[in-house]
């Protein structure tokens, strides 16, 4: 629970940080957030804290499409991006 704390408390202060870039590509935050909760899901299951909060999370369909839809919404980001 502390780690996913500390993840979301890390995310909060880059997204105030790096405000304008999060306003240009708001698809890189969404990529960045579905990659968050695949870490945070996988040290769930990692350190069995989903037995404690009664979660199935052992599907092997969920890793790869977090990854997928998160690589999905950075190469998106990077198409809308203009040539300098």
């Amino acid at each position: 629970m502390l780690f996913t704390l500390a993840l979301l408390a890390v995310f909060a202060a880059l997204l105030k940080k790096w405000r304008w870039f999060v306003k240009e590509r708001p698809l890189v935050q969404t990529g960045v957030l579905l990659l968050l909760l695949f870490v945070v899901i996988r040290a769930f299951a990692l350190n069995h804290v989903e037995e404690l909060l009664h979660l199935h999370l052992h599907d092997d369909n969920w890793g790869w499409t977090l990854e997928l839809l998160a690589t999905a919404c950075f190469a998106w980001s990077a198409t809308q991006v203009k040539a300098r």
